[in-house]
């Protein structure tokens, strides 16, 4: 009913809202006054989460000179902690790749400078293992 990214045609309206509350009391209808009543309701007093009430101060106090129109847009109210997530996550992965790209840098570097002594034991280790095989 109140979401601004919604179409005005394509809001809830008191007839979708009792198609969707049917059969809700141990398999019966509601009255259908008692749901009209409640759509009225929530119409005119809209429900708000405080989550969502939470973010939309978040929101304003990171923007004060942000116009009305984008302050009430649901991509300010809805989106804005999902595309923190995604940051946050990305920047976690960028340092965590950045630190796996330094040490295998730095590893490359020592076996350069120490002249590969584990690659040539493991060399040793592996035509000491294929000759052992070919005396069988």
């Amino acid at each position: 009913l109140h979401n601004p990214a919604i179409k005005e045609e394509r809001r809830m309206t008191k007839e979708g809202f009792i198609r969707n509350n049917r059969g809700i009391c141990d398999g019966q209808d509601l009255p259908s006054e008692f749901l009209m009543d409640i759509f009225d309701r929530i119409k005119s007093n809209p429900i708000s989460l405080k989550e969502d009430d939470e973010a939309r101060e978040r929101f304003g106090e990171a923007s004060v000179s942000t116009s009305l129109p984008s302050a009430i847009s649901p991509a300010a109210f809805f989106a804005s902690p999902y595309v923190e997530a995604d940051r946050t996550k990305e920047t976690n992965f960028n340092k965590e790749r950045d630190q796996i790209v330094r040490t295998t840098e730095s590893l490359l570097r020592r076996r350069r400078l120490t002249g590969t002594p584990e690659s040539a034991k493991a060399t040793r280790r592996t035509r000491s293992n294929s000759q052992r095989s070919e005396e069988r």
